[in-house]
Parts: structure tokens; sequence; C-alpha cells
């Protein structure tokens, strides 16, 4: 798996992290993972779906008790000025 693949999280939740350079194809990764989220969640969970951007390159993909099931909503985290945690 390279870093432009979805990769999920380690930290126990669902949630998955997208790394990508191209913006032609960060729409298609996003809703990717998405999918991978909503299929993990199984239709026992009643919580929305998050989009965060984390950088330039670096989003998060995860299920959020704020966000209403059915919903999928996104959050701007990326410190413009500021390192790039993706490391790139």
């Amino acid at each position: 798996m390279n870093a432009d693949e979805t990769v999920p999280s380690l930290q126990g939740r669902i949630s998955y992290t997208v790394v990508t350079e191209d913006p032609r194809t960060l729409q298609d990764e996003l809703a990717a993972a998405v999918d991978l989220v909503r299929g993990r969640a199984g239709q026992q969970v009643r919580n929305g779906i998050l989009i965060t951007r984390r950088s330039r390159s670096l989003f998060t993909v995860e299920l959020d008790d704020e966000v209403p099931y059915g919903t999928t909503m996104e959050r701007d985290r990326w410190q413009r000025g500021g390192p790039d945690p993706s490391g790139q």
C-alpha cells in the first residue's frame, strides 16, 4: 500500500486517513473512505460522518457523535503557513 491509498486508522474507532497530492483523485479517494466507514459501521450505528482536512494533502474520515445520522460534514483544521503534518 502506498502513501496515496486510503488506510485504516490505528486508534480503535472507525476512521480512515486519506493522503493524496493529486487533486484530480481527491474526491474519489474521500468517497472510497466514506464508503469504507459506512461499511464497517453497519446498520446499528447512528452517527454521521465527519471529513476533516488536516493539511493540503491529509484528510481523516470518521464516524462522529456530533454529526447527525445520514449526514456527512466537513471540517477544515489545516493550519496554513505551518508545517504539513503529513510530512510532505
